[in-house]
C-alpha cells in the first residue's frame, strides 16, 4: 500500500518510536518493584521469603507468557498485544498499592508478569518487520535504550515516592504514568490502521509459521540454540536478580535507608545505556561471533563481582564500591541481553519466527530469574549478604567458561 496513505501522526512518529514508548512504559510497571521491595522490608510490611515469592511469581509468569506470547506475536497483530499487556499491567500496579495480604500481592504481581510478557515479543516482531537489514539491526540495538531509560525513570520516580509518601504510592504513581503512555500508544497507533501494512505486520496473519523442527536450518542450529538457552538462563538470573535485589542488598548489607539505596542505584541504568552499544560494538568487532562476545562479558562480570568480596565493605567507600560493581554487572548483562534476545532472533526473520525465538529465550532467562528469587531472599535472610555476591560470581564464571568452551568447539568444527 502506498506510504502516502498513512496519516501524519503515525508517519511522523514512526513505528520504532512507538515500540520504544511501549517498552519504556513496561519498565515503569516492573522496575518499581525493587524500590517498593526496599520500602516494604524497611517498614517490615513483608518478610524476605514473601518478597522472594513475589519476585518468583513475576518471573515465572513472565517466562510462561514469553513462551506463549512469542509464538502468538508471530501470528497476530502485535499492536493489540502491546495495548492489552500494558493495560493489564496498569491495573495490577494500581491493585498492588491497595493490597495488604502477601498472598494476594504474590498473585497480582504474577498476573502483572504475564501481562507485561505480551509486550516484548510484539516489539520484536515490529522491529523484525523492518525490510532494511541494516536498519533492523540498528533498531534491535537501539530499543535496549528504552530498558535503561525506563529503569532510570522508574528508580527516580520510585525514590521520590518513597521519600515523600511510601511504597504504596510507588505502585500508584507508576500505574498512572504508564496509563498515560498506553493511551498515547493507542491513539497514535490507531490514527491509521494501515500502519500495520507499512511494517508488513499482518502478512499471512492467522497462518502459523512453518514448524520450527521442520526447518533444516533450525534443526542444524538446534545444539547451539540449546547452549544459548542455558546461557540465557544464567544471564537472566544475573540481570534480573541484580536489578531486583540490588536495593534490598544495599539496605541489608550496609544498613542504609530504602530511599537512599534507590538513589544510589540511579547510576545503574545510566551505565546500562552503554551496555547495548557495547554489545553492538563487540558484535561487529568480533565479526558477529556472539559466543566469543558473551564470554568476554561474562568474564568481566566475574572480575567485577570479586571486588566487594575482597573486604572494605564498611562506610561510604563500601557502599560506593558495591554500587559501582552492581551497576557494572547490570551493564554487562544488558549487553548479553542485547546479543541473545535482540540480535540473535533477527537471524530467523526470513522463517517468520523472530518473535518466537526471542520469546522462547526470554522465557528461559526469566525462568532462571524466577527460580533464583527465593534463593536470593533466603541468602539475604541469613544475615550474610556476601553469600548472595558469591552466588552471582560463581554463576558469571560458569557462563564465561561455557561460552568459551562452546565457541572453541564451533571454531574447531569450522576450521
Amino acid at each position: 500500500m502506498d506510504e502516502s496513505h498513512f496519516s501524519m501522526p503515525v508517519k511522523k512518529l514512526g513505528l520504532f518510536k512507538l515500540c520504544w514508548l511501549a517498552y519504556f512504559a513496561c519498565y515503569l510497571l516492573r522496575q518499581n518493584f525493587s524500590a517498593a521491595l526496599a520500602g516494604m522490608l524497611e517498614g517490615e510490611d513483608i518478610s524476605l521469603q514473601a518478597a522472594g515469592a513475589m519476585s518468583m511469581a513475576f518471573f515465572v509468569a513472565y517466562a510462561i507468557g514469553q513462551l506463549l506470547n512469542g509464538a502468538l506475536a508471530d501470528r497476530r497483530d502485535p499492536r493489540r498485544m502491546t495495548m492489552l499487556g500494558m493495560g493489564i499491567g496498569c491495573v495490577c500496579n494500581a491493585l498492588m498499592s491497595l493490597l495488604n495480604d502477601p498472598s494476594a500481592m504474590i498473585a497480582v504481581w504474577g498476573v502483572n508478569g504475564y501481562a507485561l510478557s505480551m509486550v516484548w515479543p510484539a516489539v520484536v516482531r515490529m522491529i523484525a518487520a523492518e525490510p532494511d537489514a541494516c536498519r533492523r539491526e540498528k533498531n534491535a540495538i537501539r530499543i535496549t535504550t528504552s530498558m535503561a531509560i525506563g529503569t532510570l525513570a522508574s528508580y527516580g520516580l520510585s525514590s521520590l515516592m518513597l521519600r515523600w509518601f511510601g511504597w504504596r504510592q510507588v505502585f500508584a504513581a507508576s500505574a498512572m504514568f504508564a496509563l498515560a503512555l498506553n493511551a498515547a500508544f493507542v491513539f497514535l497507533s490507531r490514527q491509521d490502521a494501515t500502519v500495520a501494512g507499512k511494517a508488513r505486520l499482518l502478512r499471512n496473519s492467522g497462518a502459523p509459521p512453518a514448524h520450527i523442527m521442520a526447518m533444516p536450518a533450525l534443526r542444524k542450529a538446534l545444539p547451539a540454540l540449546l547452549v544459548v538457552a542455558l546461557l540465557s538462563m544464567m544471564h537472566g538470573v544475573l540481570k534480573e536478580g541484580v536489578t531486583t535485589w540490588a536495593p534490598a542488598y544495599l539496605t541489608v548489607a550496609y544498613d542504609i535507608s530504602a530511599s537512599a539505596s534507590m538513589l544510589s542505584m540511579l547510576l545503574s541504568p545510566l551505565m546500562n545505556l552503554g551496555g547495548a552499544f557495547l554489545a553492538g560494538w563487540l558484535y561487529r568487532r568480533l565479526n558477529r561471533r556472539m559466543l566469543t562476545a558473551c564470554a568476554l562479558l561474562f568474564g568481566a562480570t566475574t572480575l567485577f563481582l570479586i571486588l566487594p568480596l575482597l573486604g572494605g565493605r564498611d562506610g561510604v567507600f563500601g557502599v560506593a564500591v558495591a554500587v559501582l560493581v552492581l551497576s557494572a554487572v547490570t551493564t554487562m548483562m544488558m549487553a548479553i541481553n542485547t546479543i541473545f534476545l535482540n540480535l540473535l532472533p533477527l537471524c530467523y526473520v526470513e522463517q517468520g519466527i523472530a518473535a518466537t525465538i526471542s520469546g522462547s529465550l526470554n522465557a528461559i532467562a526469566y525462568a532462571g530469574a524466577g527460580a533464583s528469587g527465593l534463593l536470593a531472599g533466603g541468602l539475604l535472610d541469613t544475615g550474610r549478604s556476601g553469600n548472595l555476591m558469591w552466588f552471582w560470581m560463581v554463576l558469571a564464571l560458569g557462563g564465561a567458561a561455557l561460552c568459551t568452551f562452546t565457541a572453541y568447539l564451533r571454531e574447531r568444527r569450522q576450521a
